[in-house]
């Protein structure tokens, strides 16, 4: 009997020390989060979140009803991107202490950026009312107000920030104000907030889209009153001739590969603008040298000019006029003649839309080859004359997202001439262009033609000696191009580029591969 009150009271004693070590633990858990958070706080306020972050979610696992530390955890998340994460530790935060007003700063911060315009457009309004000098909440509510299509309230709102504090918000700030009165039909207030972001924050992505921008909104180059490059470079060709599978090439006229200097010069100025029209003109100059086939050398002036007329705030017309000629070593080749309607739109973050029509003259300066035979009853002379008409209708779009800029775009054409070179034309191309660390930029294009001919060639089948059989030529032209660019200053730059051709062709003597490799080196005259 008295072993079982001495084996009792053990069991109690033994509940007692549990209880008193388990208190002990809460205490030091209660004492060791506040250093944590502490600690943590330190830690976001030297800028490094992604130590701060694992630091505060311990103090929080210590002590749940921090709400200060949820708090902190929420802020770290959105400092580093995390905005999913923010949302359930701003929650507590201001559950836990309705009086923690940044919670609510934050939460619309974080429903924004997860795409929850509900949410965060109640809970930045109300961030705005508690912080009326906060640059932060008057940018984002005027971002989620931009998203919503409300764009003079959202202009007003995102110039209020930048007015508040242009060192935190700017030149983001200052962007969107631009593209939200460029929306909102206030052509005046938009290009000038546009051309500040470039004088306030050059050397920038933001400077960049601002100038796209204004560049995009009336078309190509002519927002610029007077711009300028200048281009040299090398390059290494593996098919300068063109050459088609099967064809021989002529005794002593060497091979078809070749290194060349390439060179260029391009520019233009606008020489009459007022509120509805603008009108300019330009040029440029291409050539080449190629280190063994002479032959083979290019030379390519071309002159252009330009006429705009403004359809609403946000949409101009433009017809343009080219026209150039070319040289082959040192005989004339080709005088071309385009002339272009377009018709350009803005839709702001949905990007720039353009339509357009060519209409073009080809007249090809060379002698009709008439030495390789034709078929029985056809004329080389008359089947193989390349000159002609021709036209394309399509549509371009470009879209900015986040720090790429995507392209694409979609044709159809018609080429008139005789039998030889008469056919009808598919294209469609896509591209992109990321902006990278270190000023670094990345360029890629696809593109493919497809060209449905009239007629079967004149010419015989290089492999046999033989006329193809009387199918019509079929041609499907694949185009890839890679470029890298770095920016060495503001108005230079070098680039490597390559660019690969494939003619999938049925006629073997228009089938062939080309691959180009070079580097390049660019200077940009006047505003770049």
């Amino acid at each position: 009997m008295r072993a079982a009150n001495h084996n009792g009271r053990g069991r109690r004693w033994l509940w007692v020390a549990v209880l008193v070590l388990a208190s002990a633990g809460v205490a030091r858990a209660a004492d060791e989060a506040p250093v944590l958070r502490l600690r943590a706080e330190q830690f976001a306020a030297e800028d490094r979140c992604c130590e701060a972050l694992p630091v505060v979610q311990e103090a929080r696992r210590l002590d749940p009803l921090d709400a200060r530390a949820a708090l902190l955890e929420g802020e770290c998340a959105i400092r580093l991107g995390r905005y999913g994460l923010a949302i359930a530790p701003l929650e507590d935060a201001r559950r836990l202490d309705p009086q923690l007003s940044e919670a609510t700063l934050y939460l619309g911060i974080a429903h924004f950026q997860t795409g929850n315009l509900e949410l965060a457009e109640k809970n930045l309004t109300e961030a705005a009312r508690l912080f009326p000098d906060s640059a932060e909440a008057h940018l984002y509510r005027g971002l989620v107000l931009l998203e919503r299509a409300d764009t003079a309230e959202a202009a007003a709102v995102l110039e209020r920030a930048s007015t508040l504090a242009p060192q935190s918000v700017d030149p983001a700030a200052s962007y969107f104000a631009g593209q939200a009165w460029l929306a909102a039909a206030d052509r005046e207030r938009g290009e000038q907030a546009l051309r500040d972001v470039i004088e306030q924050a050059p050397d920038t992505s933001w400077a960049r889209d601002a100038e796209n921008t204004l560049v995009n909104r009336r078309g190509s180059v002519q927002r610029r009153r007077g711009w300028g490059r200048m281009i040299a470079g090398f390059e290494y060709d593996t098919n300068v001739l063109l050459r088609g599978e099967g064809v021989l090439l002529l005794p002593g006229k060497g091979g078809q590969r070749d290194g060349r200097g390439f060179w260029g010069i391009d520019g233009g100025t606008e020489i009459f603008r007022n509120e509805d029209w603008a009108a300019g003109v330009g040029g440029s100059y291409y050539g080449n040298a190629q280190f063994d086939l002479k032959d083979f050398d290019v030379q390519f002036p071309v002159g252009f000019a330009w006429v705009d007329r403004s359809i609403g705030s946000a949409s101009f017309a433009r017809v343009q006029l080219d026209a150039g000629y070319t040289w082959v070593g040192s005989d004339p080749y080709l005088f071309p003649i385009t002339a272009t309607l377009s018709g350009h739109h803005s839709w702001t973050k949905a990007g720039d839309g353009r339509a357009f029509f060519l209409y073009g003259r080809r007249d090809y300066r060379f002698p009709i080859n008439t030495v390789i035979p034709a078929p029985p009853g056809v004329d080389p002379k008359q089947a193989r004359d390349r000159d002609g008409n021709w036209f394309l209708a399509g549509y371009d779009h470009i879209v900015p997202l986040g720090r790429a800029l995507l392209r694409g775009g979609i044709g159809v054409g018609r080429y008139d001439s005789n039998r030889e070179y008469s056919h009808t034309a598919f294209q469609v191309w896509l591209g992109a262009r990321y902006l990278l660390p270190l000023d670094f930029a990345f360029d890629v294009y696809g593109g493919y033609t497809g060209e449905w001919y009239d007629h079967a060639s004149t010419f015989p089948d290089p492999t046999t000696g033989f006329f193809p059989p009387p199918t019509d030529r079929q041609d499907n032209v694949w185009r890839v191009q890679l470029e890298l660019e770095k920016r060495i200053t503001q108005r230079v730059s070098i680039t490597a580029r390559y660019a690969y051709t494939n003619d999938d062709s049925n006629t073997t003597i228009y089938a062939y591969d080309r691959n180009i490799v070079g580097g390049y080196f660019t200077v940009w005259l006047g505003e770049p």
